[in-house]
């Protein structure tokens, strides 16, 4: 199961793929970039005030800096909202999340399938509202404007940029994640990220559900 748009051209980002080693876990378990490997050419995004944010952010996936995440959906419904990621969030969802094993046992949904449930209902405008699929990052929600999209068995780390959108800027294994204390490395590390991203200010917005989500 591929989660890429289909038909995007993938370029270069400078984004090192290499999950870090002190940490363990076994390969694809999780990873976090180097903000210090991120390498844009994007000026032509910010001087631009004919631009609109949203024209923005396709700027980006334009040049290979985010892609946009697509799933199928149910029946006939429409995408509500949009989810974008940064090119190694995108190898990582196709290469490594699909190698991932449930971490209690057999008999519920792989890591896989939570992340299709979890995108699907995120992009068709269901109710993600609730702390058991999204919730904002803590201590101090109000200075980072960090989220967690989560399921059962995957963490997924970024920021709202604008109202039912969300850029996805890391990701990883909820257990190893949780057994070496990476929620506070995993949301500075997506602070810095977001920083070097050439986006019209300001870069997230601010809030909690009803002013990032409107259903």
């Amino acid at each position: 199961m591929s989660f890429v748009l289909s038909g995007q051209t993938r370029e270069t980002s400078g984004l090192s793929d290499q999950a870090p080693g002190p940490w363990g876990g076994g390969p694809g378990a999780f990873f976090m970039f180097n903000p210090t490997d991120l390498e844009l050419h994007c000026s032509d995004c910010a001087t631009s005030k004919l631009l609109t944010y949203m024209a923005t952010l396709l700027n980006l996936v334009s040049k290979g800096v985010l892609e946009q995440v697509e799933v199928a959906l149910d029946g006939d419904s429409l995408p509500q909202r949009s989810i974008y990621a940064l090119p190694c969030v995108i190898s990582w969802l196709d290469e490594e999340l699909p190698e991932l094993p449930p971490q209690w046992g057999e008999g519920r949904q792989s890591p896989l399938e939570q992340v299709d449930f979890l995108f699907s209902e995120f992009i068709s405008g269901s109710n993600v509202a609730h702390w058991k699929f999204c919730h904002i990052m803590k201590p101090e929600p109000g200075f980072h404007h960090i989220w967690e999209l989560k399921t059962a068995d995957v963490r997924f780390f970024g920021w709202f940029p604008k109202k039912d959108v969300f850029v996805i800027a890391q990701a990883g294994s909820a257990k190893v994640i949780k057994d070496h204390g990476l929620y506070r490395a995993m949301r500075d590390v997506c602070v810095q990220l977001r920083e070097r991203l050439d986006l019209d200010g300001p870069k997230a917005i601010a809030g909690g559900y009803e002013d990032v989500l409107s259903t």
